[in-house]
Order: structure tokens, then sequence, then C-alpha cells
């Protein structure tokens, strides 16, 4: 009886990841993660698995204007030597009419300081934000591998991890492709409520995380991310992002040829002309 009731359930579960697209993200925890819509830098973000804690938000003085992103959370993420990070990618918007995205061929990884758990909800373990991980110590058993100042950039993920597992094309085939058109999605989806206005622009910084099999999933977009150059990796990157946003803006204004540093065009949309009534 009990094999029959375990083949029945492999095979339903079977049915539910071919229509599930993030089915190997889950695992058997009800966790979730809340933001409040008005802060950033990690600040107010709490890791809930009762729906209690959340409605109970309602009445502390996290509130502000009421508004919570409420997100599901990665209980399988892909993990390095135990240890949970997301990655920072930015892209440049120049123009919304036609909607113009600029993206960087640079990014990097952000590390927790502690071994990944479902057992705790600790900001340590779940948070990988710079200015949250700053404030803790790295866990003294974890891998000596791993940076000490808990980033690296996307190279040396790709030469310290993924060539050590055999995968150092799926940076190229995978996991930036796969960045690209979750940005470009997202952009298309808003360039309708966004107010075009000329001679403008906005730097994003887009945070994804990794599953398993190696597939990025976008968790959220910030506008203005913070350019400080608070570890060696973001002193060099940031530096470089900032002089080649200036080459995308001013240089390429003025000689079409113009050397756009890192970035690369990602999607330039067909000119909307604005109807006479309006």
């Amino acid at each position: 009886m009990s094999e029959s009731l375990l083949s029945e359930v492999s095979r339903l579960l079977e049915k539910m990841k071919a229509c599930w697209p993030q089915y190997n993200l889950d695992g058997y925890r009800n966790i979730w993660i809340v933001k409040p819509g008005a802060l950033s830098r990690g600040r107010g973000i709490i890791v809930f698995d009762k729906l209690e804690n959340i409605l109970e938000l309602n009445t502390t003085s996290l509130q502000r204007d009421g508004k919570y992103v409420v997100q599901k959370y990665i209980e399988r993420p892909l993990l390095i030597h135990k240890i949970k990070f997301d990655i920072r990618q930015w892209f440049l918007v120049t123009d919304f009419n036609p909607l113009t995205i600029w993206m960087y061929k640079d990014c990097y990884l952000r590390f927790c300081t502690q071994k990944f758990t479902l057992d705790t909800t600790q900001q340590s373990v779940h948070l990988c934000n710079y200015s949250i991980q700053k404030n803790y110590k790295n866990d003294l058993n974890r891998s000596r591998e791993l940076p000490d100042e808990n980033m690296w950039s996307n190279s040396d993920f790709i030469d310290k991890y993924l060539s050590k597992i055999g995968r150092q094309d799926a940076w190229e085939k995978l996991i930036y492709p796969g960045m690209k058109n979750a940005i470009l999605c997202s952009m298309l989806t808003a360039q309708d409520i966004i107010e075009s206005r000329k001679n403008t622009f906005e730097l994003y910084g887009a945070d994804f995380m990794i599953g398993e099999d190696l597939k990025p999933w976008l968790i959220e977009i910030n506008c203005s991310p913070t350019m400080a150059r608070s570890t060696e990796v973001t002193t060099l990157l940031c530096d470089s992002v900032l002089e080649d946003v200036c080459k995308v803006l001013v240089d390429k204004k003025y000689n079409r040829n113009a050397s756009t540093g890192r970035f690369e065009l990602l999607y330039r949309a067909p000119i909307i002309p604005t109807p006479n009534y309006l």
C-alpha cells in the first residue's frame, strides 16, 4: 500500500513539474520574505514561515505607507560551499520612447556570512545585502575558498566555481542570457506606466538568485543602486560602471562609433509616434 501511494505521489509531482516553472526552487517549508515598500539596503526585510506573523506587521513600527513586497522564498538556491549568494547586475535605460536598454557585461556576487539553513530566519543566513552582512563576522567553519569581503566578480564566479564543476560555459550560455531576458521582459511590462522624458537616464541594479540548475531568477530591481567602494570588487567595478555610463550618455551622443565600454545595447524599440490628439 505504501509503495503504491509513493508511486502516485511521484507521478503527481512529475505532472506539477511540467507546468510549474519554479518547481525546482521550492522545498518543503512554507517560507516567505517580506520587504517594506518604502525602504532600501535591506532595511526592514524579514523572513517568515507563519501567516499570522506577516499579518502582525500592520501593527508594528515598520509600517510606513502600509505597502510591502511579499515574495515566496527560494528554499533551494544554488549554494557555494554551503553559503547563499545573489548577483547584482547593472543595466542602463537611456530612453523609454523608444525604450532603450544597455546591459553591463560585468557584475558581482554577494555572499552571506553564515551557512545556509532553513532552521533559522537570521538575516546573516538569508539576506545577501552588503549593508546587512557587513555587520556580521564570517562563520569560522566556512570554506577558506570563499572571499573574506563576501564578494566575487562574475569572472571570479566562472574561474573559482563554474570551471571547477565543469560548467564554465554556463555563464555565457545560460546565466547571462537569462538575466538579459528577465530584465528586458520587466522593462517591457513597465514602459507604459513610466513617464518618458528626453535627455534623462536611469541606472538600475537588478538582483538575481541562481537555482540549483544554474537558471537565474530575478528577485528585484533597484533604482539608484549603491555605487560605494565598499570592497575591492566594488571599488573596481563601480568606478568602471560610472565611467562607462558617461561613454554611453556623452561620447555616444556626439560620435556614433564611440566606445561604450562594457555596456552593450540590449534593446532599442521602434519609435512610437504620439497621436495628434495628445
